[in-house]
Parts: C-alpha cells; sequence; structure tokens
C-alpha cells in the first residue's frame, strides 16, 4: 500500500512538471538546420490535389523567405500526429530536401495557427496557383 502511494504521488509531480511546462516561441530561421539564406528551391504541394510547383528564382525565394523567417510561432501543447495537410512547402539547397513545413507543423512539430505567418504563406501559394488552396 506504501508503495503504491508513494508511486501515485510521483506520478502527479511528473503531471504538475509537465503541466508547467511554457512552449517557447520559435521562429523558421531557429529551427532550420542550416542557414536558410542558401535555400535554392522551394517546392509546394497543394494536398487537396497534389498539384507541385517548383520555386528556382533565388530573388522570389529570397523574398518569400525574408517574409516569414522571424515570425515567432508557439509550439502547440497537443503533439500527437495528425492526419491529411491543405499545403506543404519544402525547401531545399543542392538539390537536396533540407526542410519541410505547413502553417502549423514546422519539420514535424505542431505549432499554433499565426494569421501573420499564414497569410505570407496563402499569398505565396496564391501567386503560383493563381487560387486560394485551402
Amino acid at each position: 500500500m506504501l508503495l503504491l502511494v508513494c508511486f501515485l504521488m510521483g506520478c502527479q509531480d511528473n503531471i504538475e512538471n509537465a503541466e508547467s511546462v511554457v512552449p517557447q516561441p520559435l521562429s523558421l530561421t531557429e529551427v532550420y538546420p542550416t542557414n536558410i539564406q542558401v535555400v535554392d528551391k522551394i517546392e509546394l504541394l497543394d494536398g487537396n490535389s497534389g498539384e507541385r510547383k517548383i520555386i528556382e528564382d533565388k530573388s522570389e525565394i529570397t523574398t518569400f523567405i525574408n517574409s516569414i523567417k522571424d515570425i515567432q510561432l508557439i509550439p502547440h501543447e497537443n503533439q500527437e500526429d495528425r492526419v491529411g495537410f491543405n499545403f506543404s512547402i519544402s525547401l531545399y539547397e543542392d538539390g537536396e530536401r533540407v526542410f519541410g513545413f505547413t502553417s502549423t507543423n514546422l519539420n514535424g512539430t505542431y505549432m499554433q495557427t499565426n494569421t501573420e505567418f499564414e497569410k505570407h504563406i496563402r499569398s505565396f501559394f496564391k501567386k503560383h496557383y493563381g487560387r486560394d488552396t485551402w
């Protein structure tokens, strides 16, 4: 009985400690594994149609990345897997995919919705698809 009480008290401490962890805001620049300014190709994927668009114009890539790279995103408390997406963006260096994200997922970490981040992404997709993708 004493062992059970000690075990339950230990579990309670872990629950309280887990709940007290506050997710820290992150930017794309902070989580990108190398220098984000060396990206030389962006692949856009419409998750509804499967249509892909490739952007290799360095000026356009730089403009897009500069518009989103420092926006602070907050990790979502719920990191359980989700299924499906409306769009996906992949960043490449020298032909190799280095990083992928959506408006609420940075390379596998789910983020809270950020309207500024989403606005830039929607605009970029609309420019290349001629329509809203979601």
